[in-house]
């Protein structure tokens, strides 16, 4: 769950039967999008950009002739409720994000420079934020609603933490109800890690 808990691997131990320079650029670019967007569609040339790094002008030669309006199956695999951990892909993968959270909200999902925070999503849109807190035993979850839960939504965030849970193998889980969120692009550096822990 942590940045210092990765594992690393060289690339011909851990992908020995693929040749990362088989493609030449063009036909890598062209390969890239296309997996982006059926990941990740409808998505619009600014998003290409911004997600690649890209200038506007490589991202339409890029693209050319492929399909961007494409339903990618990231948003399907985001149905109900699901508890997304920071810098998740789903938040970063486009440049505009209206369709995933309210403007009111932005505010508690990002901070000042983009980067996002752990957040609870429903069919892909963003409803509150969570927080893994900064140790795992004893394991303490805090959850601050942005919007009016009823206790089914509750139920349904706390099943989502017991398997988080079971993953990080804790007998037990505290789960802290917050009733307000931090305001990340006002908020000390790195707070996006933490966002409700002091």
């Amino acid at each position: 769950m942590r940045s210092n808990r990765l594992r690393y691997a060289l690339w011909h131990n851990w992908l020995p039967t693929t040749d990362p320079f088989a493609l030449s650029e063009t036909d890598a670019r062209r390969a890239l999008v296309t997996r982006y967007v059926n990941a990740y569609g409808p998505v619009t040339i600014p998003d290409l950009a911004w997600w690649t790094g890209w200038t506007t002008a490589d991202a339409n030669a890029a693209a050319d002739g492929i399909g961007l309006s494409v339903s990618g199956d990231a948003a399907n695999l985001l149905g109900g409720v699901r508890l997304l951990p920071t810098w998740d892909v789903h938040m970063v993968a486009h440049k505009d994000r209206s369709h995933i959270i309210d403007d009111r909200h932005v505010r508690f999902a990002y901070d000042a420079k983009g980067n996002a925070a752990s957040v609870v999503t429903r069919n892909g849109r963003v409803i509150g934020i969570w927080d893994l807190g900064k140790k795992d035993e004893p394991l303490h979850i805090r959850v601050a609603p942005l919007t009016t839960w009823k206790t089914s939504m509750w139920d349904s965030v706390e099943a989502q933490i017991d398997k988080i849970r079971v993953f990080l193998n804790q007998p037990d889980v505290t789960i802290e109800r917050c009733t307000d969120a931090v305001d990340l692009t006002t908020a000390k550096k790195n707070q996006h890690l933490y966002p409700l822990s002091e």
